[in-house]
């Protein structure tokens, strides 16, 4: 059972693989992975599982987006009740991962994302989470809560919560709902 259409997972996994692409070691530094590039993790996954390589590389560098965001909504007393951009609630989470799951094993592919050779374009980065729309935030030291109400539909909450990323800092700054 999905907890939203094809096109809504597609819209919420394409933000989740283009921040934890953006949030690798080698481009914003905010997760310890060098998982999508050509001769880094992309290579030694090409040897392995040739045909299933580029998407199991998305999938684990998402993996260690997810692993981050949660370390830190585990430092907060409420961090459970927290709603961010790879924490949207247990069935939404389950529903993105089974979609991912669907294109590995279909040999399909998420669109739109940066290719492994892309060279990351800080300005190019920003601008296109800036173009998901402006959000109001409020420094915590938990993160960037969102201020307003959490808007009901779930690829609204993952543009906004990508959105409020910006501007960018030198470590991952947790935008959430609360």
């Amino acid at each position: 059972m999905r907890t939203a259409p094809q096109t809504v997972l597609d819209e919420i996994l394409r933000l989740q693989l283009l921040v934890a692409w953006a949030g690798e070691s080698s481009r914003l530094g905010w997760w310890r992975t060098n998982l999508i590039d050509p001769d880094g993790g992309l290579d030694l996954l090409g040897r392995l599982a040739p045909h299933t390589a580029a998407l199991a590389a998305w999938e684990l560098v998402r993996a260690a987006a997810i692993a981050t965001d949660a370390e830190r909504r585990e430092q907060q007393a409420e961090g459970d009740r927290m709603v961010t951009l790879f924490h949207l609630g247990v069935e939404l989470d389950e529903a993105i991962a089974d979609r991912l799951r669907e294109l590995k094993l279909s040999g399909g592919s998420v669109t739109d994302i940066p290719a492994p050779e892309a060279r990351f374009d800080r300005t190019a980065f920003v601008a296109r989470l800036s173009a998901l729309g402006a959000v109001e935030t409020e420094p915590r030291a938990s993160g960037r809560r969102i201020k307003g109400e959490r808007p009901v539909a779930p690829d609204v909450q993952a543009k906004r919560l990508a959105a409020a990323l910006v501007p960018l800092a030198d470590h991952y700054p947790l935008p959430y709902f609360q």
